[in-house]
């Protein structure tokens, strides 16, 4: 009995990478390409780029592509969402900002209302030397101030208007001088002189 020799071929599919238009395929080799895997139908396979309903090439792989785009849709929806997040970020953080001003703000206002009610239930008088006294907050006492009391029996409550803007004009002046006030800017006290 002769032997007889056949070749059967390759069994099973050979990866040859991604798809070459120079290289020679044979049958059952596989190659990836626009995101799919494609097997070869026959050997002396060049030159035949993989595509459907050809009789060089089978796809093994469907929906690649899609997938590819879809991550690639992904990756674009994430930076967009992170630039987003970076605009947010910055939104929240001008709040901040905006927030802490206004609480200084608030401090300011509220550090006046107190000033303006310390004066109200503390009003300036006329001492018997004839020197207006001021309420200093931070001694909780009244202090004998430089300005002499112009007018007969002067008092606070019943002096008129202009009376008043003088006296105040007076104890401005003399506090921007030596800047006795404290935490009042100069600016501050020239816009009571100013307004006085």
């Amino acid at each position: 009995m002769k032997e007889v020799t056949r070749e059967m071929g390759q069994v099973g599919m050979v990866p040859k990478g991604a798809y070459d238009p120079n290289t020679r395929y044979k049958v059952l080799e596989t190659v990836l390409y626009d995101h799919d895997t494609w097997t070869s139908l026959d050997n002396d396979n060049m030159g035949h780029t993989p595509a459907d309903g050809s009789k060089w090439w089978q796809r093994q792989t469907d929906g690649g592509k899609h997938a590819y785009e879809e991550g690639e849709n992904a990756k674009t929806q994430a930076g967009f969402a992170n630039s987003k997040g970076n605009e947010a970020n910055l939104m929240a953080e001008a709040a901040r900002t905006q927030a802490q001003q206004a609480q200084q703000k608030a401090e300011q206002a509220n550090t006046q209302a107190n000033r303006a009610k310390q004066f109200a239930d503390h009003p300036p008088y006329v001492g018997s030397d004839n020197f207006w006294y001021f309420w200093d907050e931070t001694t909780s006492q009244y202090s004998k101030s430089e300005a002499y009391a112009k007018g007969d029996s002067l008092d606070w409550n019943t002096m008129t208007e202009e009376d008043r803007e003088n006296v105040i004009r007076q104890a401005a002046e003399k506090a921007l001088e030596e800047m006795v006030v404290e935490n009042v800017s100069e600016q501050t006290i020239q816009g009571w002189i100013d307004n006085a």
